[in-house]
């Protein structure tokens, strides 16, 4: 469309703010350049114009090329109360412009989506020095995160995360589940030793920057479990929060190719929550062992006692592979939290004799997530009036949900 001219664009919001977006595109055009101009009024007479809101300038073409990828932006716009905004268009020289499409912002504020936050991560080396041909991870790593190395000799409860404090979550093999520890054939080849040497450790090559979290230790990565069916249990986690596991496992030279880890909800593997696989292996050239990828199951949700179960099986008679896994705890979203606190009353003595000193119990509150505020109301009572009187605890979670209870 060619100009000058004005557009009145109607139906505006004024309490809001716009921005347009303007393409303006033509071949010989009589104006190189195009000029935008956004008016609060109808421009009428050229020597009483109206309030300039902005304006941009966009060039439409050049000869015989024509505008192909630009546009001429303003933004910031406020409507009239009745909600107008006057755009002119007019070409830069002889008066002759040109638009042809136009785009209208209202700016409504975007709520972003939740996201979700890592609250802890806990890092497992399967295999301890404690066993055969097998390395312990000592101290911080490279990443300077701790580890816990498992192995099959006891039950591992309270495992540290990876700042080194001590969780509620707990680790352990079921009864009757058979594997096997070793480090042979794995990231460090044909290690032979028992015990490892350091020079054993130093020789597992795998890419540390590709595994992330998992790739900080050589003595987590060199050794490995195995097995056909190797059931374990991880119990102590937060049953309100959601939890992603990722999986790192390396062999060479077995006949399984492939690892798969599933976890369930209950011991005796039935309820499946999430499965994955993993090629621990060249499924062609079976020399070469699995130096760069993990896989990783997310939003696992644990049972109501907090735990879950791991499955390990392989697609061959020489099963599946684990070298490490980490355990990342999940915040819930931002916004998403909708249970209210928990609170408590205090044991102790809910009466008092008439003019004595009454001395509230007081109480706790807990939360999913955590409690911002427990408030009192009355903080006492006044024993020298006769019959029942109420005390109001009020919890507040960072969410915003309130609770109340009541002492009488």
């Amino acid at each position: 469309m060619a100009s000058p001219f004005v557009l009145a664009l109607d139906g505006l919001d004024p309490a809001r703010t716009y921005t347009l977006a303007i393409f303006g595109s033509q071949k010989y055009a009589a104006d190189t350049s195009t000029v935008y101009t956004v008016y609060d009024a109808q421009p009428v007479d050229p020597n009483f114009p109206p309030t300039t809101l902005g304006t941009s300038t966009l060039v439409v073409g050049n000869g015989g090329n024509h505008n192909s990828n630009n546009v001429a932006v303003i933004n910031n716009l406020h409507p009239t109360t009745l909600g107008f905004l006057y755009l002119q268009v007019r070409g830069s020289t002889n008066g002759i412009g040109y638009i042809n499409s136009l785009m209208i912002d209202d700016n409504v504020p975007v709520t972003p989506a939740p996201t979700n936050s890592v609250l802890q991560t806990i890092l497992v080396d399967f295999g301890s020095s404690a066993q055969y041909r097998s390395a312990s991870v000592v101290g911080a790593d490279s990443n300077g995160n701790l580890w816990n190395s498992v192995d099959e000799l006891k039950y591992w409860q309270d495992l540290v995360n990876t700042g080194g404090t001590a969780t509620t979550v707990d680790f352990g093999f079921l009864l009757g589940t058979t594997f096997g520890v070793d480090s042979y054939n794995g990231p460090a080849g044909a290690v032979t030793n028992n015990p490892v040497t350091a020079a054993d450790i130093a020789n597992a090559t795998v890419v540390s920057s590709a595994l992330g979290a998992l790739g900080g230790s050589k003595a987590a990565v060199m050794d490995y479990i195995r097995g056909t069916n190797v059931r374990m249990e991880i119990a102590g986690l937060n049953p309100t929060h959601k939890f992603n596991l990722r999986f790192f496992g390396s062999h060479k030279f077995d006949n399984s190719t492939n690892s798969t880890y599933q976890i369930y909800s209950d011991s005796g593997f039935t309820t499946l929550l999430g499965s994955a696989n993993l090629a621990h292996r060249n499924a062609t050239s079976p020399w070469l062992h699995n130096t760069n990828q993990i896989t990783t199951i997310t939003n696992i949700s644990p049972n109501t006692n907090g735990a879950i179960y791991l499955r390990l099986t392989g697609s061959g008679t020489d099963g599946g592979f684990l070298n490490a896994m980490s355990i990342e705890e999940i915040a819930p979203a931002s916004g998403s939290d909708t249970t209210p606190p928990v609170i408590t009353l205090n044991p102790g003595a809910s009466s008092v004799e008439w003019g004595q000193v009454y001395t509230d119990p007081g109480a706790s509150a807990s939360d999913n997530v955590g409690v911002t505020s427990l408030t009192t109301n009355p903080v006492s009572v006044n024993t020298a009036i006769l019959g029942n009187q109420t005390i109001t605890y009020t919890a507040q979670d960072a969410a915003g949900n309130l609770t109340t209870n009541n002492r009488v």
